[in-house]
């Protein structure tokens, strides 16, 4: 059986943007190194954008050099929180989980840069050396 991949990250060409990635509830989502959140832009609203950068864990609990975005076909974010050695899963809010990290995947995590995710949900997270792809089972 074979399966396909859908990468939905677009690349931003600002200085200080890694990724960009929109839904299909007109939403648009950045990230920022400078800052270590997320933006979320709603097309045609006249307030600021919103930001995520708050985490359900206490030993980090911001976002570190956020990378890679993709959402699932629920609207579910995931993101390659870098510098943390991490990804992390927003389900429709603006406080994210830790999905996998470091100290609880073999191989290890480092530094991700990228996320995917095929038809059946199974995540595949690229590291900063683009060396290697780590695939997790539907999560």
């Amino acid at each position: 059986m074979s399966t396909s991949l859908y990468f939905y990250v677009i690349k931003a060409t600002t200085s200080t943007s890694s990724s960009t990635s929109t839904t299909t509830t007109n939403r648009i989502y950045t990230t920022r190194d400078d800052k270590d959140v997320i933006y979320s832009w709603t097309n045609g609203a006249a307030s600021s954008p919103a930001t995520i950068n708050q985490v359900n864990d206490t030993t980090k609990s911001t976002l570190t050099k956020p990378r890679g975005m993709i959402f699932d076909k629920y609207g579910n974010l995931y993101v390659a929180d870098k510098d943390n050695n991490r990804v992390m899963y927003c389900a429709n809010s603006t406080v994210g989980i830790v999905l996998v990290d470091d100290s609880t995947t073999s191989p290890k995590l480092y530094k991700p840069v990228a996320v995917a995710l095929d038809s059946n949900l199974n995540l595949y997270v690229v590291s900063e050396s683009g060396k290697n792809v780590i695939e997790y089972g539907r999560l």
